[in-house]
């Protein structure tokens, strides 16, 4: 078994929107970045995986087992870290950890206390007197002293400065990398999606367009810009997505397929291809995925 987590054909159907028959793939020890405009249906995939809302239709399978049949055998293995902290704002530290042993057959003490040591998170101080950064440290220790092998995070880093942010990417990354734990990742800050994510996956009102390893992405696609004299032809294999202004077309397009000499190719990175999915025209002749 090689994926942590497989989904074939989610659908969950609400009034104003459907998640539509999804399919996803993690691996073993690697990051997923799950992107996408506010309302793509991120956080609804989240709570589906999590079992916190029923699906419609499809199927969710983590290490191998379906998460309803099986929810609390796969949930002692599993780490959620969302962007704000659920405890009240009574408890300190300690009481938090007195919480957590009996529900969790994996708690770890000693490993909780350390990264409150190394997060720099005063025992002593109630959680309504921390600060959004120091919450969300506390999610970090809270999460990881379970010794979760997959790690479930919605949108962790939002409204943090880019000190702190860049400070929990780095102890995430380091846990994956010692403990061969998997994450997804699901944000809108593509910035902290390109210093994780070893696979990126756009998701657009409901539905997934593309699935890519984040190293392929400026090897497969580019952007070429053409002002407004110049004939386009949007329907011409390789071309993904278009914008249209006053005096210019750009467009997104695959390399190995669509070729002009005479144009500048620009190179493009993970929120420039999610705005072209969100904002471009569809291209005629060929599909992102």
């Amino acid at each position: 078994m090689k994926n942590v987590l497989e989904i074939n054909g989610l659908t969950k159907v609400y009034n104003d929107f459907t998640l539509d028959h999804v399919n996803l793939f993690l691996p073993y020890g690697k990051i997923m970045g799950l992107i996408g405009e506010n309302g793509a249906g991120k956080t609804t995939i989240i709570k589906l995986i999590l079992n916190a809302i029923r699906r419609d239709d499809g199927k969710i399978e983590i290490f191998g087992k379906d998460n309803i049949q099986f929810e609390s055998i796969i949930k002692e293995k599993l780490g959620v870290g969302l962007d704000q902290c659920y405890f009240d704002d009574c408890l300190d530290i300690k009481a938090i950890s007195t919480i957590m042993k009996p529900i969790f057959k994996n708690w770890d003490n000693k490993i909780y206390f350390s990264y409150i040591d190394r997060l720099k998170l005063s025992p002593s101080k109630r959680i309504g007197s921390y600060s959004k950064g120091m919450k969300a440290k506390l999610n970090i220790a809270i999460t990881l002293s379970t010794h979760p092998k997959l790690l479930i995070l919605d949108e962790p880093t939002t409204g943090l400065d880019p000190i702190i942010r860049d400070e929990i990417l780095q102890i995430y990354l380091d846990y994956v990398k010692k403990q061969n734990a998997s994450i997804l990742f699901s944000s809108h800050i593509t910035s902290d999606i390109e210093k994780i994510a070893d696979i990126v996956t756009i998701l657009h009102k409901g539905k997934i367009i593309l699935t890519i390893n984040q190293k392929d992405i400026k090897n497969q696609f580019s952007e070429v810009v053409f002002n407004g004299n110049e004939p386009f032809d949007s329907s011409k294999k390789g071309v993904l997505f278009y914008i249209k202004s006053v005096d210019s077309v750009r467009a997104l397009i695959r390399k190995d397929s669509y070729q002009f000499d005479h144009h500048k190719y620009f190179p493009v990175n993970i929120e420039k291809v999610l705005l072209y999915s969100v904002n471009g025209e569809k291209g005629k002749g060929e599909t992102l995925l």
